[in-house]
């Protein structure tokens, strides 16, 4: 909404101060708000003409042309409010993800091979260490707590796709036009390693 905001002193009301917001309407014709500070009184809002009512040397202005082209002058306000609230959602969005918490792909592929080796090395040790043991026997031993680490990583790795799915869901529902969320979700899939 474009808007012209005017402050001025009501010589009928002494110790205020009014404000006045005047916005086109839908209707392409001029409508003015007015809030009034009065002393002891604290703020009015004005509705639809009151002011006119109430203070006479404001007769015709609710309904008055702005002193200035609303059309060509001002920025549209509304349009850089809701860019800004926006801008703030997407960056609580974001903020609210620890990257503690972010288990990629490629994270979890290392990982598992991480453990594969540490099985291998450790069923080599376990035989050095007892070389009259059956080797299946150790195997399965080790085998048995490196399942139980994987099923720790997979979990994070599980975890991780379901916080990225919901924050993807959070920016699509805060940018319905996917044009408008790709900039977003490409940030998001750097962060959480999507291609």
């Amino acid at each position: 909404m474009k808007v012209e905001v005017t402050l001025s002193f009501p010589e009928s009301k002494p110790n205020s101060m009014a404000i006045g917001i005047r916005h086109m309407k839908e209707d392409g014709s001029f409508a003015e708000d007015m809030f009034l500070f009065e002393k002891g009184v604290g703020l009015t809002k004005l509705y639809r003409g009151e002011q006119e009512r109430l203070m006479p040397e404001y007769e015709g202005t609710h309904h008055g042309q702005p002193s200035i082209a609303l059309q060509e002058a001002l920025p549209d306000i509304q349009k850089e409010l809701d860019a800004i609230k926006k801008s703030v959602t997407l960056q609580s969005i974001l903020d609210g993800i620890n990257m503690a918490d972010v288990y990629t792909e490629a994270s979890l592929h290392a990982a598992i091979e991480a453990q594969t080796r540490e099985q291998q090395q450790e069923v080599h040790n376990l035989q050095i260490a007892h070389p009259q043991a059956p080797v299946e026997l150790l195997s399965r031993a080790v085998t048995a707590e490196i399942t139980k680490k994987r099923a720790v990583v997979r979990e994070k790795y599980f975890a991780s796709e379901r916080l990225y799915e919901a924050k993807k869901k959070q920016i699509e529902q805060l940018y319905p036009d996917p044009q408008e969320a790709a900039a977003s979700l490409s940030v998001l899939n750097d962060l959480f390693g999507k291609q």
